[in-house]
C-alpha cells in the first residue's frame, strides 16, 4: 500500500495543533531529559568535588546553553579543586579571547594564561619564551 505525504498546508486546523503539541511535548521530553542529565552531574560534583570529568561535562553544558557566566563559575570552581587538563586551559583562553573586547578583556586573557602555566608548574626558559610571545600577541 503506498502511503501519500501529507504537507502541513494539507492539514485542517485540528491536525496542525496536533502536530504542534507532539513537536512540543517531544521538546519538553527532551529538555527534561538534559535537565535529569544535568542534575545527575550536580549530584556527582556533590558527592566528589574532585573529579575533574564531571566539571568538563558541566561547562560543556552551560556552553551549549550559553551561559558564559556560569561557564566562568565552574571554571573558577574547577581551579580550586582539580588540576585542570591541558584541552580544559586552552578552552578556556580560547574562550577569553572570543568574548574579549577590550584591553582589561585581554589582561583577563593573560591571567588565565599565567594560571595554566602555574599549574602545570612550568619553570623552564621555553615556557617563559611561550609566555612572552603570548603576551606580546594579546596586547
Amino acid at each position: 500500500m503506498e502511503q501519500k505525504k501529507i504537507y502541513a498546508h494539507e492539514l485542517d486546523d485540528d491536525e496542525q495543533e496536533a502536530e504542534n503539541v507532539i513537536a512540543v511535548d517531544k521538546d519538553m521530553e527532551e529538555q527534561n531529559e538534559v535537565d535529569n542529565d544535568f542534575k545527575s552531574l550536580q549530584d556527582m560534583l556533590q558527592e566528589d568535588p574532585y573529579n575533574v570529568a564531571v566539571y568538563q561535562q558541566i561547562i560543556e553544558h552551560y556552553k551549549r546553553l550559553n551561559n558564559s557566566a556560569m561557564v566562568q563559575e565552574i571554571r573558577k570552581q574547577a581551579v580550586e579543586n582539580v588540576n585542570l587538563t591541558l584541552d580544559m586551559w586552552k578552552d578556556w583562553i580560547e574562550s577569553e579571547k572570543v568574548e574579549a573586547t577590550s584591553f582589561s578583556d585581554r589582561v583577563k586573557i593573560n591571567e588565565v594564561y599565567e594560571k595554566a602555566l602555574d599549574s602545570f608548574n612550568c619553570t623552564s626558559n621555553e615556557c617563559h619564551f611561550i609566555r612572552l610571545r603570548y603576551c606580546q600577541r594579546i596586547l
